[in-house]
């Protein structure tokens, strides 16, 4: 007969982040953009004779002449922060530069960092390795939902920041072998949140 086995663990640590959101700031504010001569489409509320171009720098840019105040083409989105959807399914497709990537790394590194610094560290031999359990309480919105598979950015990000802040001295398969994860879709009158789980395997029991 062949045999099962069944690994024990004990829960060391849970962090729970409330409100949580899949986009992840890039930015605080976004900066202006003018409009640039034959760079950009010009509305036609601004084809009138009180507009016309004007050299700063290296662009002609569009100004009101009497004020000679530069129009904004991005005026809704100018001074807001600048968010990013956290799915991996966008870098696997070379959809991002690797700028962009790196920047969206660090900005996932920035959003679980104050949760994590103030986690006591994981040591002693006994502990490893250990599983890290993510789950996802986030609102049913069908296809703009982001893949359970493509939230592997999260994960790596998380275990990313526990190894920058100290709290595990690596996150290779001798500290971290197990990696769970699941989405619980939620009705949009309750809030989201993410919990982060962290077991240790402390055994076996095998039966035959």
């Amino acid at each position: 007969m062949g045999k099962e086995e069944k690994r024990e663990r004990d829960k060391i640590l849970t962090i729970t982040i409330d409100n949580f959101t899949e986009y992840v700031q890039l930015s605080k504010a976004r900066r202006s953009k003018p409009y640039i001569k034959d760079k950009c489409r010009v509305p036609k509320k601004y084809s009138g004779v009180e507009y016309g171009w004007l050299k700063k720098g290296k662009y002609s840019v569009l100004v009101h002449i009497e004020s000679g105040e530069t129009l904004v083409a991005n005026s809704k989105l100018a001074g807001t922060p600048r968010l990013k959807k956290g799915n991996g399914q966008d870098i696997y497709n070379g959809n991002v530069t690797r700028q962009s990537r790196a920047t969206l790394v660090r900005a996932i590194h920035n959003y679980f960092a104050p949760y994590i610094s103030k986690t006591e560290s994981i040591e002693g031999l006994d502990k490893f390795p250990l599983t890290l359990e993510i789950l996802y309480y986030v609102h049913d919105k069908g296809k703009n939902n982001i893949d359970n598979d493509n939230k592997w950015i999260w994960r790596k990000g998380i275990q990313d920041t526990f190894v920058e802040l100290g709290k595990i001295k690596d996150d290779n398969p001798n500290f971290i072998n197990r990696n769970e994860e699941e989405t619980i879709l939620i009705p949009d009158d309750e809030e989201q949140k993410l919990i982060i789980n962290i077991y240790s395997t402390h055994g076996l029991l095998t039966t035959f």
